[in-house]
């Protein structure tokens, strides 16, 4: 009986012992190959130069462009990401800004 249990501990050791492993191996190919995978949305988005006027909102620019299949605060984003705007995107008359083509 004695011997069972001793097997039985070693067996289950292995199991955890390559579980472990594989666990380890799926965090390391998730942090250094997924990210390589593809490339950045904001660097795939075609875009057009717009010079702001006077009383214009990053988001009143996002909901004139928004296509019907995406939401408008992912083309806020997007607006900001590309023009590297920091959080609130203030933009200002006469600043020229690239806006996404959809």
């Amino acid at each position: 009986m004695k011997k069972r249990s001793i097997r039985l501990k070693k067996s289950a050791a292995m199991v955890y012992k390559k579980l472990f492993i594989a666990f380890v191996v799926l965090v390391i190919f998730f942090a250094f190959f997924i990210p390589f995978t593809g490339a950045n949305r904001s660097t795939m988005t075609k875009t057009v130069p717009y010079v702001v006027h006077d009383g214009d909102t990053v988001w009143a620019l996002a909901e004139a462009i928004c296509p019907d299949n995406m939401r408008l605060p992912q083309v806020v984003f997007e607006i900001c990401q590309i023009n590297g705007l920091q959080k609130g995107g203030l933009i200002y008359t006469g600043q020229t800004i690239e806006l996404p083509v959809y």
